[in-house]
Protein backbone atom coordinates (compact mmCIF):
# COMPACT_ATOMS: atom_id res chain seq x y z
CA UNK A 1 0.00 0.00 0.00
CA UNK A 2 1.03 3.57 -0.71
CA UNK A 3 2.22 5.81 2.10
CA UNK A 4 3.26 9.49 1.90
CA UNK A 5 5.32 10.90 4.75
CA UNK A 6 6.09 14.59 5.20
CA UNK A 7 7.27 17.21 7.65
CA UNK A 8 5.06 20.21 8.36
CA UNK A 9 7.18 23.27 9.15
CA UNK A 10 5.65 26.54 10.30
CA UNK A 11 7.18 29.78 9.08
CA UNK A 12 5.05 31.97 11.35
CA UNK A 13 2.97 31.63 14.51
CA UNK A 14 -0.29 29.75 13.94
CA UNK A 15 -3.81 29.44 15.31
CA UNK A 16 -6.17 26.46 15.33
CA UNK A 17 -9.16 27.53 17.35
CA UNK A 18 -10.75 25.22 19.89
CA UNK A 19 -13.86 27.37 20.10
CA UNK A 20 -13.18 27.74 23.82
CA UNK A 21 -11.46 30.34 25.96
CA UNK A 22 -10.93 31.47 29.53
CA UNK A 23 -13.42 34.08 30.69
CA UNK A 24 -11.75 37.46 31.08
CA UNK A 25 -8.36 36.15 29.89
CA UNK A 26 -8.53 34.43 26.48
CA UNK A 27 -11.40 34.74 24.03
CA UNK A 28 -10.18 32.09 21.60
CA UNK A 29 -7.86 29.32 22.72
CA UNK A 30 -5.76 26.85 20.76
CA UNK A 31 -6.84 23.28 20.25
CA UNK A 32 -4.61 20.84 22.18
CA UNK A 33 -4.17 17.09 22.14
CA UNK A 34 -4.11 14.95 25.29
CA UNK A 35 -0.36 15.67 25.75
CA UNK A 36 -0.82 19.44 25.88
CA UNK A 37 0.50 20.00 22.34
CA UNK A 38 -1.34 22.24 19.83
CA UNK A 39 -3.20 19.88 17.50
CA UNK A 40 -3.77 20.06 13.74
CA UNK A 41 -6.59 17.70 12.94
CA UNK A 42 -6.25 15.27 10.03
CA UNK A 43 -9.51 16.68 8.65
CA UNK A 44 -7.85 20.09 8.47
CA UNK A 45 -4.96 18.62 6.45
CA UNK A 46 -7.43 16.89 4.14
CA UNK A 47 -9.40 20.10 3.57
CA UNK A 48 -6.31 22.22 2.89
CA UNK A 49 -4.94 19.62 0.48
CA UNK A 50 -8.27 19.33 -1.29
CA UNK A 51 -8.22 23.06 -2.05
CA UNK A 52 -4.60 22.85 -3.20
CA UNK A 53 -5.24 19.86 -5.50
CA UNK A 54 -8.22 21.67 -7.03
CA UNK A 55 -5.88 24.55 -7.92
CA UNK A 56 -3.43 22.12 -9.52
CA UNK A 57 -6.19 20.50 -11.59
CA UNK A 58 -7.53 23.89 -12.70
CA UNK A 59 -4.15 24.78 -14.19
CA UNK A 60 -5.03 22.48 -17.08
CA UNK A 61 -8.68 21.44 -16.89
CA UNK A 62 -12.10 22.38 -15.51
CA UNK A 63 -12.87 18.72 -14.79
CA UNK A 64 -12.60 18.29 -11.01
CA UNK A 65 -13.76 14.65 -10.94
CA UNK A 66 -10.28 13.46 -9.96
CA UNK A 67 -10.53 15.62 -6.82
CA UNK A 68 -13.62 13.64 -5.78
CA UNK A 69 -11.80 10.42 -6.65
CA UNK A 70 -9.01 11.31 -4.22
CA UNK A 71 -10.90 13.06 -1.41
CA UNK A 72 -14.47 11.82 -1.85
CA UNK A 73 -17.52 14.01 -2.23
CA UNK A 74 -17.96 16.98 0.09
CA UNK A 75 -19.25 15.77 3.46
CA UNK A 76 -18.34 12.11 2.84
CA UNK A 77 -15.85 10.24 5.01
CA UNK A 78 -15.23 7.34 2.59
CA UNK A 79 -12.03 7.96 0.61
CA UNK A 80 -9.11 6.10 -0.92
CA UNK A 81 -6.65 7.80 1.44
CA UNK A 82 -6.48 8.43 5.18
CA UNK A 83 -5.07 11.80 6.29
CA UNK A 84 -3.72 11.23 9.77
CA UNK A 85 -3.28 13.94 12.39
CA UNK A 86 0.31 15.30 12.27
CA UNK A 87 2.33 14.86 15.46
CA UNK A 88 5.49 16.22 17.03
CA UNK A 89 8.47 13.92 17.23
CA UNK A 90 7.87 11.49 20.08
CA UNK A 91 10.78 12.76 22.19
CA UNK A 92 9.47 16.34 22.10
CA UNK A 93 5.85 15.38 22.75
CA UNK A 94 6.97 13.18 25.65
CA UNK A 95 8.85 16.07 27.29
CA UNK A 96 5.87 18.39 26.95
CA UNK A 97 3.45 15.76 28.30
CA UNK A 98 5.53 15.46 31.49
CA UNK A 99 5.96 19.19 32.12
CA UNK A 100 3.15 21.57 33.03
CA UNK A 101 5.69 24.39 32.73
CA UNK A 102 6.39 23.52 29.08
CA UNK A 103 2.68 23.22 28.37
CA UNK A 104 2.03 26.69 29.79
CA UNK A 105 4.98 28.20 27.91
CA UNK A 106 3.90 26.96 24.45
CA UNK A 107 1.28 29.55 23.48
CA UNK A 108 1.63 33.28 23.08
CA UNK A 109 -1.40 35.46 23.78
CA UNK A 110 -2.16 38.21 21.28
CA UNK A 111 -4.56 41.09 21.78
CA UNK A 112 -6.41 42.74 18.91
CA UNK A 113 -9.10 45.32 18.43
CA UNK A 114 -11.72 45.64 15.71
CA UNK A 115 -11.18 48.66 13.48
CA UNK A 116 -14.11 50.61 12.08
CA UNK A 117 -13.31 50.88 8.36
CA UNK A 118 -15.31 54.09 7.91
CA UNK A 119 -13.64 56.01 10.72
CA UNK A 120 -10.39 54.02 10.79
CA UNK A 121 -10.56 53.98 14.58
CA UNK A 122 -10.80 51.19 17.14
CA UNK A 123 -14.31 50.20 18.16
CA UNK A 124 -15.15 50.39 21.85
CA UNK A 125 -15.51 47.08 23.68
CA UNK A 126 -14.15 45.13 20.71
CA UNK A 127 -10.81 44.10 22.24
CA UNK A 128 -10.26 40.36 21.97
CA UNK A 129 -7.45 37.92 22.69
CA UNK A 130 -6.31 34.64 21.18
CA UNK A 131 -3.66 32.00 21.72
CA UNK A 132 -1.15 31.32 18.96
CA UNK A 133 1.34 28.49 18.66
CA UNK A 134 5.06 29.15 18.06
CA UNK A 135 6.52 29.00 14.56
CA UNK A 136 9.37 26.77 15.78
CA UNK A 137 7.01 23.78 15.88
CA UNK A 138 7.49 21.01 13.32
CA UNK A 139 5.07 18.14 12.86
CA UNK A 140 5.40 14.78 11.13
CA UNK A 141 2.44 13.74 9.00
CA UNK A 142 1.32 10.76 6.98
CA UNK A 143 -1.15 10.03 4.18
CA UNK A 144 -1.97 6.34 3.76
CA UNK A 145 -3.78 4.50 0.99
CA UNK A 146 -6.61 2.50 2.58
CA UNK A 147 -8.46 1.30 -0.55
CA UNK A 148 -7.20 -0.56 -3.60
CA UNK A 149 -7.19 1.15 -6.99
CA UNK A 150 -5.66 0.38 -10.43
CA UNK A 151 -1.91 1.17 -10.71
CA UNK A 152 -2.42 3.80 -13.44
CA UNK A 153 -4.98 5.64 -11.29
CA UNK A 154 -2.80 5.38 -8.19
CA UNK A 155 0.05 7.01 -10.09
CA UNK A 156 -2.22 9.87 -11.12
CA UNK A 157 -3.65 10.33 -7.63
CA UNK A 158 -0.14 10.38 -6.21
CA UNK A 159 0.95 13.03 -8.70
CA UNK A 160 -1.88 15.37 -7.76
CA UNK A 161 -1.47 14.79 -4.05
CA UNK A 162 2.24 15.60 -4.13
CA UNK A 163 1.73 18.69 -6.31
CA UNK A 164 -1.03 19.82 -3.95
CA UNK A 165 1.27 19.39 -0.97
CA UNK A 166 3.80 21.69 -2.58
CA UNK A 167 1.05 24.29 -3.21
CA UNK A 168 0.15 24.55 0.48
CA UNK A 169 1.35 27.82 2.01
CA UNK A 170 -1.08 28.48 4.89
CA UNK A 171 -2.89 26.39 7.50
CA UNK A 172 -5.25 27.51 10.24
CA UNK A 173 -6.98 30.80 10.93
CA UNK A 174 -6.01 34.49 10.86
CA UNK A 175 -4.15 34.28 7.56
CA UNK A 176 -4.70 37.99 6.93
CA UNK A 177 -2.67 38.66 10.06
CA UNK A 178 0.20 36.56 8.71
CA UNK A 179 -0.55 33.48 10.82
CA UNK A 180 -0.15 29.88 9.72
CA UNK A 181 2.56 30.28 7.08
CA UNK A 182 3.71 26.73 6.45
CA UNK A 183 5.54 24.38 4.11
CA UNK A 184 5.14 20.64 3.68
CA UNK A 185 8.71 19.40 3.24
CA UNK A 186 10.80 16.22 3.20
CA UNK A 187 8.02 14.47 1.29
CA UNK A 188 8.78 10.77 0.81
CA UNK A 189 6.61 8.22 -0.97
CA UNK A 190 6.77 4.60 0.09
CA UNK A 191 5.00 2.02 -2.07
CA UNK A 192 5.50 -1.46 -0.66
CA UNK A 193 9.27 -1.54 -0.07
CA UNK A 194 10.26 1.16 -2.57
CA UNK A 195 10.88 4.75 -1.40
CA UNK A 196 10.71 7.63 -3.90
CA UNK A 197 11.48 11.37 -3.43
CA UNK A 198 8.56 13.62 -4.37
CA UNK A 199 10.47 15.34 -7.20
CA UNK A 200 10.53 12.15 -9.24
CA UNK A 201 6.75 11.94 -8.98
CA UNK A 202 6.30 15.52 -10.21
CA UNK A 203 8.73 15.03 -13.10
CA UNK A 204 6.46 12.34 -14.62
CA UNK A 205 3.58 14.83 -15.09
CA UNK A 206 0.71 12.37 -15.50
CA UNK A 207 -2.04 14.99 -15.78
CA UNK A 208 -4.91 14.26 -18.14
Amino acid sequence: MLKIKYRLRFKSDFHFGSGLGIAGVIDCGLKYNSYGVPEINGRTIKGILRDAVENVVLLKSDDLSIVEDIFGREGEDTTIFRFSTPVLEERHEGRIAKSKYLQRSIPNIEFHNCINRKTNTAEKGALFSREVGPKVFEYKGEITQIKECPPEKKEKYLYYLVCGMRFVTHIGGNRRRGKGLVRLEEILIKDNEQTTPYKKIIEKDVRR
